[in-house]
């Protein structure tokens, strides 16, 4: 679950203009939505905000219904990151790993059971359209 409300976000504390300036979304659990926009539109940006890289200036954000501001403590905010899946545009998978393990990755790195990673790395293959693959 996904919420901002009147999310405002700027790259500095000075004088800059904001980048994001008063984001109202909200995506339910399970929901999917497209980002699209031209060059500079504030994109990255925003799923900077998403994946909690960085903190909205302004507004409130909720993330995973976990309440994100610049007052949330930063173990909170580590324990929050574990739970978000990023692929990027440039997307970096590991070229000596299948697919499967280029998705296990992750999971294996916070040291989940063997049976946990199998069974999630299914479910998100199959959510995917690979589930065959």
């Amino acid at each position: 679950m996904i919420r901002l409300d009147h999310v405002s976000w700027r790259r500095g504390k000075k004088d800059h203009a904001p980048v994001l300036s008063h984001l109202s979304v909200s995506v339910p659990q399970g929901g999917f939505r497209w980002l699209l926009g031209p060059s500079g539109a504030g994109k990255s940006s925003l799923l900077s905000l998403l994946h909690v890289e960085t903190l909205p200036s302004a507004g409130r954000m909720d993330i995973l219904a976990q309440p994100v501001s610049t007052q949330t403590k930063r173990a909170a905010l580590v324990r929050l990151r574990q739970r978000i899946g990023m692929v990027h545009q440039d997307y970096r998978l590991m070229p000596d790993l299948s697919v499967a393990d280029n998705v296990a990755l992750p999971l294996r790195l916070q040291k989940r059971g063997e049976d946990e990673i199998r069974t999630e790395v299914e479910a998100i293959l199959k959510w995917v359209g690979l589930g065959r693959r």
